[in-house]
């Protein structure tokens, strides 16, 4: 019986990860403008700006459609290619993997 339990635990531990992070994520935040300059990403939305130096960043991965910005296990950045409104998509990468030092990884989904 304890299995089936456990098992059924399972099942459903996804679902509710979900609604609580939909439960703790911020509302009203609206459209999020990032910038990239020689320096640092600058973020700002409805909620704040703020300042991420590059040095905090520790893995970039890409999968061909958006890149994805790993400061910590629980912690990134996801950007869209269609979602540039300047600049080249194609050249972000080695853009952003001068201003790290890491090397952009490929995914497959």
């Amino acid at each position: 019986m304890l299995v089936v339990v456990a098992d059924g635990m399972m099942l459903f531990r996804n679902r509710l990860n979900a609604k609580i992070s939909q439960k703790n994520f911020l509302k009203g935040v609206g459209t999020e403008y990032l910038i990239f300059n020689d320096e640092a990403l600058f973020a700002r939305n409805n909620k704040g700006e703020g300042k991420y130096f590059y040095e905090a960043f520790t893995e970039l991965y890409t999968d061909g459609e958006r890149y994805y910005l790993l400061a910590d296990k629980k912690h990134a950045i996801i950007l869209p290619k269609r979602s540039f409104t300047e600049g080249d998509p194609e050249t972000f990468a080695a853009f952003f993997a001068e201003k790290t030092g890491l090397a952009i990884q490929t995914i497959k989904c």
